[in-house]
């Protein structure tokens, strides 16, 4: 069976900052801010002012009281802001020091960890989050997506279950949901989820080409190959349909299909076009390789 490629979306990690007390944590959802690139980024201009005056307002705050936790939570949030993420890690770690209660903080931190790479630990943050504020939609939906992002995949199945028991499903999180079960080798289901996502948003190629690639798994070849030339129509340009359409054209024996996907590959993606070839020409490049095996 050929590699197709597929994706799986995640929710942009935001900061919570300006938690005046403990009980704002449960209308956490209404004060995130911030994508992964603005706070990978470095703020210019009078933004940067701004947080850096928050910044010395809460120092000062500080001073008074080096052990509030809200305040180095929210300190640690304008670091991020600024892309002093070593800093933030730190403070972070000093405000659940002193008070380990805080889901934000925990939530925060899982956030920090994942701009930093370190997912594992961002799952282990984010998870205590869930545990300390159950009915927070942002922490519970973030931990389904470092479920999958860390390749536990039945965790990410039964997540997005108990997620879907208490919240309103989101676009996002029923797409991901059918990821989570493909991957999970629950191939029916999954072909389920994301043909009535398909459905609903059909001008939508992600999501046809995640469906294709659940079909191919199921071994209905030529029903992904319908679906992905649908996408293409959709979005012609994009090289990853072109890679999958003809890798599911080859699995049924059409070359011909297969060759064409290849030749507009070659001239818009060059990278794309070098694997579709290689599917294209395995067997006589496996001949020249090895030419002993004829003779077997």
């Amino acid at each position: 069976m050929f590699c197709l490629t597929i994706g799986f979306s995640l929710t942009v990690p935001k900061f919570l900052a300006n938690a005046q007390t403990q009980e704002d944590q449960s209308n956490a959802s209404t004060n995130f801010r911030k994508t992964v690139s603005q706070a990978k980024a470095t703020v210019k201009g009078p933004q940067e002012i701004a947080i850096e005056a928050e910044i010395v307002e809460l120092q000062a705050q500080l001073l008074e009281n080096p052990d509030d936790a809200i305040s180095l939570n929210n300190l640690a949030t304008n670091y991020v802001r600024l892309g002093r993420l070593s800093e933030a890690l730190s403070i972070m770690k000093q405000s659940l020091g002193s008070d380990d209660k805080l889901a934000i903080t925990h939530l925060n931190l899982g956030n920090l960890y994942d701009l930093l790479g370190r997912h594992d630990e961002a799952l282990n943050a984010v998870s205590t989050s869930v545990r300390l504020d159950p009915l927070n939609p942002w922490s519970r939906n973030y931990l389904c997506e470092l479920e999958m992002l860390t390749g536990r995949n039945s965790e990410a199945v039964r997540c997005y279950r108990e997620y879907f028991s208490h919240f309103k499903p989101t676009q996002r999180s029923r797409s991901n949901f059918g990821v989570a079960l493909m991957r999970a080798g629950e191939l029916k289901e999954s072909v389920a989820v994301l043909t009535k996502e398909a459905g609903e948003r059909p001008r939508e190629t992600s999501v046809q080409n995640t469906l294709a690639i659940a079909l191919y798994k199921s071994e209905d070849y030529e029903s992904a190959i319908k679906v992905l030339k649908e996408a293409v129509e959709n979005e012609p340009d994009l090289a990853e349909l072109r890679l999958n359409l003809g890798i599911c054209y080859l699995a049924v024996n059409n070359r011909p299909g297969a060759l064409s996907q290849y030749r507009l590959l070659s001239t818009s993606n060059s990278k794309h076009a070098k694997v579709l070839y290689g599917y294209l020409f395995r067997k006589y490049l496996l001949d020249v390789r090895d030419p002993k095996e004829d003779r077997k």
